[in-house]
């Protein structure tokens, strides 16, 4: 017994920073990742057979295929539905005061042409022992701008959602901020905000109590961001073919996220069932928000997963 409680003990380190798990699982019971989580995980800390079989997996596509084939993980995702009814349609403009906005730097001796964000002083390098990297091509001096790129997805953490713009994340007196039309549970700075927050908070708008959680984790609401912000179609129709295709490193460009070093052969078992149950949950919730039929929930777990 204590051999099979050292051979999971990883699991326990991925949950070590949770500073009190069951303060957590009272605040949101029905949509707590622990809850959803806690019986697959308490089924390999049962069955040491099916555990080994899941460390000697090699891909995410192989730990996906084989979680979903469990009965276990198949009851915790049935019971994961929206948490409030349909969102309104998308709010329609009116007159506002317009805020100062801050431009962002210019460039040091121009743009890369590969990478349209990176000064061409820099040049980006592959090497078998450091991996993707960048070296100096010219003589850079201090206080020149090297990189100017907007962020592929944002997220406030849900403290914050009080008091601070859920899009540019201002702070915002009471008075002045506006609740989105559908969930009132984030706020914007104003009605700009809200309209350009809407492509990808409408699909998130009624499961923020899932993927914006203390127990899931802020990479959770990330990658949910950053799938969101594309068609869900994009994601089914291309999954297969994303390890061949190019980034183009502009702006939103989803292939330049999906292809970021993951260092998977490096982390421990614990840590890859922890993320694959967590693109489950993800992918559960576009299928039943979204789309209909099982065969749907692998094609975006593996777009998620990443």
């Amino acid at each position: 017994m204590e051999e099979q409680h050292q051979k999971f003990e990883e699991l326990d380190d991925a949950l070590a920073d949770w500073a009190d798990l069951g303060e957590i699982i009272q605040e949101s019971k029905d949509c707590s990742f622990q809850t959803i989580y806690s019986p697959i995980r308490a089924f390999f800390a049962a069955d040491s057979s099916q555990w080994e079989k899941f460390g000697q997996l090699k891909s995410h596509k192989e730990r996906i295929q084989f979680l979903t084939r469990m009965k276990v993980v198949q009851n915790s995702l049935v019971d994961i539905v929206p948490t409030s009814e349909k969102v309104h349609e998308e709010p329609k403009p009116t007159i506002e005061r317009k805020r100062q906005r801050k431009e962002p730097p210019q460039l040091s001796h121009g743009a890369n042409k590969m990478y349209p964000n990176l000064s061409k002083a820099l040049e980006v390098k592959r090497t078998s022992a450091e991996g993707r990297h960048m070296i100096a091509k010219q003589k850079i001096l201090p206080g020149e701008v090297l990189i100017v790129e907007q962020a592929q997805t944002t997220s406030l953490f849900r403290d914050f959602y009080p008091t601070h713009c859920a899009n540019c994340f201002r702070r915002v007196e009471e008075e002045e901020l506006v609740n989105c039309i559908s969930c009132k549970t984030v706020k914007f700075c104003s009605e700009t905000c809200l309209r350009n927050s809407w492509p990808v908070h409408k699909y998130e708008c009624r499961i923020l109590d899932y993927i914006d959680s203390k127990d899931i984790g802020h990479m959770a609401t990330l990658a949910f961001r950053i799938v969101a912000a594309q068609e869900f179609s994009f994601i089914v129709e291309n999954v297969e073919k994303f390890d061949e295709m190019e980034p183009s490193y502009e702006d939103g460009d989803y292939i330049s996220a999906y292809k970021q070093e993951s260092n998977m052969a490096l982390r421990p078992s614990g840590d890859h069932l922890k993320r694959c149950v967590t693109a489950l949950i993800l992918a559960r919730l576009v299928k039943v928000l979204y789309f209909h039929g099982f065969s749907i929930l692998l094609e975006l777990c593996n777009g998620i997963v990443h």
